[in-house]
Formats: structure tokens, C-alpha cells, sequence
């Protein structure tokens, strides 16, 4: 299938070539299934989605074989931590920037000889929510326009606006992909969802964790090979923004901490072991390493 090969190579003007010349509703079963892991884990979420408000049925679809659940779509998100705000080690003016924009600002900044100057007219309160949000919108276009001149060459803001738009996107797929798989009953919802939550656990998606888990609650029993459940899996990779969703879910916190895995460790015992070299690094020092490690072994008494 041509779209497939496209698809697979990420070439995004070709795939719209070859979408538009036929009848998205044919893309069904094994074809349409693998069509949207590729769109997927080559980041073409917007075009993913589109395929599935075309074929909602792609994302609850049950391949013959139980190993070849890893090309759904869910488990391409899984592998794409930079697709998500927490895949993202941003430094603090980037942070500001990110967390001030929206996807239509890329045009704004760049309009940096317009007019900022608040509108005085009744109409516009009226119109736009009252002084409150005129003032917002002024110290918002007065920011585009300062960092215009800043980063004339775009080279700063038009990388995080892009990021953004595809962390935006990829929110939005997400959302969808579940709202769909969840319509299956309850144990092939929770087949497809299985692997998904372990990856997404295992590299510190909490997005899609906690999506998986507002949709489908039961999601917080499944298990690894090991016997382990998403947050003792989340100790294991010391990923604390995956583990902290356990405070929501406090009626279970004594029975997930308390779970003993195939090798006989509880979470206490998957504290106590030393941290993948890889995740053990990301601080500087032999005393922010232990101390870092001593908090992950604490956690296991703030339940008691």
C-alpha cells in the first residue's frame, strides 16, 4: 500500500497527496491498523488523527496476533517522550516562553510593527470579557513584540512554538485513542492499554498515564512480566511525575506499595536498589545522587 510506505518514510506532503485521492473509510482491519502506527511513530499526529475521525474502529482494532498489539497507535505515543511537555528539559526563559504560548503566537511576534495599543471602545469590553482580558491581551502582544526584536532570526520562539503545536496535537490523539479503545469491554480495553502504560511508565509520560488511568481505572492493576505494577515500575525507572499520580489514588496506595513482585521486592526493596546508570547521571555529584535516591526510599513510609 502506498500510503503505508509514505507513511513510513514521514513524508507528510505525500501522504496528503496519496489521502486525498482515496476513500479514508477503506483504511480498515491489519492495513488501516499498521497505516496508523506508522502516521504515528513518525509524528504525523495531526494526519493520525484525521484518519481515525475518518475509521474510529482503528483504535480499539484487535490484530490475530497478541505480539503485534505493539504496533498500536498508543504504543507509538509511549515511545515519543519528547512528543509531551514532560519529555522536555526546557531552561527557565524557554519554560517562560513555552508555558506563555499559544500556537497562533508565532504569527503575532512576528507582526512586530502592529498596533498594541489597548482598544478603548465599549464595544470591545463588551465584546472580549471586560478590562481584565483588554489589559491581559496588551501585556500579551507587548511580550510578542518585545521578543520579536530579541529574536529577530526566530531562531528562540518559532522551535518552541513548533514543539508546542506538536505536543498539542499529540495531547489530542492521545485523548482520542482512549476515549475509542475504551468502548471495547473491559479485558480487551485493558490488552491494549497494557503495554502503552508500562512503556509510557518506563520514560516518564505522565500524560499518558494518567489519561489511561482517568478512563480506564482498572489500568492501575495490570502488570509488567515482572509481576509489577505501574508504580512500583515507576520506582524501578525513578520516574517521580508517574509515581506522584499515586496521590490521587490513595485508596490503593497500601496495596500497590505492598505488592511483591516474581523476585519477592516490594516497592521498599525497588527503592533500595541502585538506579539505572542512565536516570542515576541526570544529577551532578555523588551527594545529590544519594541524596536524590534517599527520597525515593522515604516514599515507602509516607503511606504507613
Amino acid at each position: 500500500m502506498p500510503l503505508f510506505y509514505a507513511a513510513g518514510r514521514g513524508d507528510k506532503e505525500m501522504v496528503r497527496f496519496l489521502m486525498h485521492s482515496m476513500d479514508l473509510k477503506r483504511l480498515k482491519g491489519e492495513p488501516g491498523f499498521r497505516v496508523l502506527y506508522q502516521l504515528t511513530i513518525n509524528q504525523l499526529y495531526d494526519i493520525a488523527l484525521e484518519v481515525l475521525q475518518n475509521k474510529p474502529t482503528l483504535a480499539f482494532f484487535i490484530p490475530k496476533k497478541e505480539e503485534d498489539l505493539k504496533f498500536h497507535a498508543l504504543t507509538a505515543l509511549a515511545d515519543k517522550p519528547s512528543s509531551f511537555e514532560s519529555g522536555n528539559n526546557y531552561n527557565f526563559l524557554k519554560r517562560f516562553i513555552y508555558s506563555s504560548m499559544e500556537p497562533e503566537d508565532i504569527a503575532d511576534y512576528r507582526r512586530r510593527d502592529q498596533d498594541i495599543e489597548a482598544p478603548t471602545s465599549n464595544n470591545f469590553v463588551a465584546d472580549n470579557g471586560g478590562w481584565g482580558n483588554a489589559v491581559k491581551k496588551r501585556l500579551h502582544a507587548m511580550l510578542w513584540k518585545v521578543a520579536g526584536k530579541i529574536d529577530i532570526t526566530g531562531r528562540l520562539i518559532e522551535p518552541i512554538r513548533e514543539k508546542k503545536l506538536l505536543h498539542s496535537q499529540a495531547l489530542e490523539l492521545l485523548r482520542y485513542l482512549c476515549e475509542q479503545a475504551i468502548k471495547l469491554d473491559f479485558s480487551n480495553a485493558s490488552r491494549i492499554f497494557r503495554l502503552p502504560l508500562e512503556q509510557a511508565t518506563s520514560v516518564g509520560i505522565h500524560e499518558i498515564v494518567e489519561e489511561i488511568l482517568r478512563l480506564h481505572p482498572y489500568a492501575v492493576s495490570l502488570e509488567n512480566h515482572k509481576k509489577q505494577l505501574i508504580f512500583q515500575q515507576a520506582i524501578v525507572y525513578r520516574q517521580e511525575k508517574v509515581f506522584n499520580i499515586i496521590y490521587q489514588l490513595k485508596e490503593y496506595s497500601a496495596i500497590v506499595l505492598s505488592k511483591w513482585d516474581t523476585d519477592d521486592n516490594n516497592a521498599l526493596h525497588l527503592a533500595g536498589y541502585v538506579a539505572p546508570p542512565q536516570l542515576l547521571y541526570r544529577r551532578a555529584g555523588a551527594a545529590l545522587q544519594m541524596q536524590r535516591e534517599l527520597q525515593w526510599f522515604k516514599v515507602f513510609f509516607l503511606f504507613k
